[in-house]
Protein backbone atom coordinates (compact mmCIF):
# COMPACT_ATOMS: atom_id res chain seq x y z
CA UNK A 1 0.00 0.00 0.00
CA UNK A 2 1.37 3.39 -1.16
CA UNK A 3 1.38 6.45 1.28
CA UNK A 4 0.63 9.61 -0.04
CA UNK A 5 2.74 11.89 0.68
CA UNK A 6 1.82 15.67 2.17
CA UNK A 7 1.43 18.34 -0.57
CA UNK A 8 4.35 20.42 -0.77
CA UNK A 9 4.48 24.11 0.03
CA UNK A 10 6.30 27.14 -1.88
CA UNK A 11 7.24 30.36 -0.54
CA UNK A 12 7.58 33.75 -2.52
CA UNK A 13 10.61 35.50 -0.98
CA UNK A 14 11.84 39.40 -1.63
CA UNK A 15 14.31 39.92 -0.18
CA UNK A 16 15.71 43.97 0.16
CA UNK A 17 19.13 45.10 0.64
CA UNK A 18 19.48 48.65 2.41
CA UNK A 19 21.41 51.68 0.11
CA UNK A 20 24.20 52.44 3.22
CA UNK A 21 27.71 52.29 1.67
CA UNK A 22 28.85 48.63 1.38
CA UNK A 23 25.52 47.25 2.18
CA UNK A 24 25.34 44.29 0.01
CA UNK A 25 26.90 41.25 0.56
CA UNK A 26 28.17 38.04 -1.09
CA UNK A 27 27.84 35.92 1.89
CA UNK A 28 25.67 32.58 1.80
CA UNK A 29 22.76 33.31 3.22
CA UNK A 30 20.09 30.95 5.20
CA UNK A 31 16.28 31.28 6.61
CA UNK A 32 14.17 29.84 9.04
CA UNK A 33 10.52 30.18 8.98
CA UNK A 34 8.93 30.02 12.56
CA UNK A 35 4.86 29.75 12.51
CA UNK A 36 2.14 28.26 14.16
CA UNK A 37 2.16 24.42 13.12
CA UNK A 38 6.18 25.05 14.34
CA UNK A 39 9.13 25.66 12.36
CA UNK A 40 11.62 24.81 9.66
CA UNK A 41 15.06 23.77 9.48
CA UNK A 42 17.33 26.23 8.17
CA UNK A 43 17.47 26.88 4.17
CA UNK A 44 19.84 28.16 2.04
CA UNK A 45 18.65 30.59 0.08
CA UNK A 46 20.00 31.06 -3.37
CA UNK A 47 19.08 33.65 -5.46
CA UNK A 48 20.33 34.84 -8.36
CA UNK A 49 24.22 36.15 -8.35
CA UNK A 50 25.04 39.88 -7.17
CA UNK A 51 21.38 39.87 -5.95
CA UNK A 52 22.32 41.30 -2.29
CA UNK A 53 23.99 43.84 -3.90
CA UNK A 54 23.65 47.06 -2.21
CA UNK A 55 19.74 48.85 -2.65
CA UNK A 56 19.41 45.10 -4.27
CA UNK A 57 16.29 43.05 -4.66
CA UNK A 58 16.26 39.47 -4.73
CA UNK A 59 13.75 37.02 -5.51
CA UNK A 60 13.73 33.66 -4.62
CA UNK A 61 11.74 30.28 -4.09
CA UNK A 62 11.62 27.99 -1.42
CA UNK A 63 9.54 24.63 -1.76
CA UNK A 64 8.56 23.13 2.16
CA UNK A 65 7.95 19.46 2.49
CA UNK A 66 3.96 19.05 3.58
CA UNK A 67 5.82 17.85 6.69
CA UNK A 68 7.91 20.94 6.82
CA UNK A 69 5.12 23.62 6.93
CA UNK A 70 5.35 26.01 9.63
CA UNK A 71 1.71 27.30 9.34
CA UNK A 72 0.79 30.95 9.55
CA UNK A 73 4.62 32.89 9.85
CA UNK A 74 5.06 34.72 12.23
CA UNK A 75 8.45 34.65 12.44
CA UNK A 76 11.56 34.78 9.84
CA UNK A 77 15.12 34.25 11.33
CA UNK A 78 17.79 35.46 8.78
CA UNK A 79 21.78 34.17 9.42
CA UNK A 80 24.83 34.21 6.75
CA UNK A 81 28.21 33.19 6.98
CA UNK A 82 30.64 35.90 6.56
CA UNK A 83 32.26 34.63 3.62
CA UNK A 84 33.13 36.24 0.23
CA UNK A 85 34.73 39.65 -0.21
CA UNK A 86 31.75 41.70 1.23
CA UNK A 87 30.89 39.73 5.21
CA UNK A 88 28.47 42.93 6.18
CA UNK A 89 24.74 43.04 5.26
CA UNK A 90 22.50 45.71 5.74
CA UNK A 91 19.40 44.06 5.48
CA UNK A 92 16.29 46.03 4.94
CA UNK A 93 13.60 43.68 4.71
CA UNK A 94 12.16 39.82 4.14
CA UNK A 95 8.30 39.71 2.03
CA UNK A 96 7.15 36.44 2.76
CA UNK A 97 4.08 35.32 0.33
CA UNK A 98 2.97 39.17 0.84
CA UNK A 99 3.86 39.66 4.27
CA UNK A 100 6.33 41.72 4.98
CA UNK A 101 9.17 41.13 7.64
CA UNK A 102 11.03 44.65 8.63
CA UNK A 103 14.37 43.98 9.56
CA UNK A 104 16.91 47.32 9.00
CA UNK A 105 19.89 46.16 10.60
CA UNK A 106 23.27 45.14 9.94
CA UNK A 107 23.98 41.25 9.68
CA UNK A 108 28.08 41.76 10.70
CA UNK A 109 30.89 41.02 13.14
CA UNK A 110 31.85 44.56 12.90
CA UNK A 111 28.39 46.49 13.61
CA UNK A 112 26.22 46.58 16.65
Amino acid sequence: MAHSAEPARTLRLVIRTGSHLLAGTDSRVWMQFVGDLGRTQWLRIEPQEGAFARNGRAEATVTLAGHMDPGEISVVKVTHDASGNFKGWFLNSVTVDEQEFGFHCWLALDEP
